[in-house]
């Protein structure tokens, strides 16, 4: 993989992260802590409120493999449709993304995958504030 394509990957996964990841792990969090906007009183948080602390970090957890999974499911499906997603690197070149990543629904879950270095959520969702 060349610089260029590194860079257009990682932009993307940038990208990809703080867009689509980090915004349904914000929405989650914000019912949870405070209720939705606009819904007042709001049930799923009065129900999450009405749960002991076990309960509390078991449904937090739960929330999480859901965002986990439904973000490595569509990334699956980029790939197995190949799908190609272009993206401009700062030096100008267009690089496919889909087509240099040995796959792109892995690329997010590792020690160096773009949860671990793009997410404000990589450690879940922590209500404790």
């Amino acid at each position: 993989m060349t610089p260029e394509q590194k860079e257009g990957l990682d932009d993307f996964g940038k990208m990809l992260v703080a867009e689509v990841y980090d915004r349904a792990c914000e929405v989650l969090h914000g019912t949870i802590s405070h209720g939705m906007k606009g819904i007042k009183p709001d049930p799923f948080h009065l129900a999450y409120q009405s749960l002991d602390e076990k309960s509390k970090e078991v449904l937090r957890r739960f929330v999480m493999e859901a965002v986990d999974q439904t973000f490595a499911q569509f990334l699956n499906f980029l790939d197995v449709h190949k799908i190609s997603i272009s993206v401009k690197t700062s030096s100008g070149e267009v690089v496919d993304v889909q087509a240099v990543s040995d796959g792109l629904a892995a690329e997010p879950y590792n020690d160096w995958g773009w949860i671990a270095k793009y997410s404000r959520f990589k450690y879940g969702i922590d209500t404790r504030e």
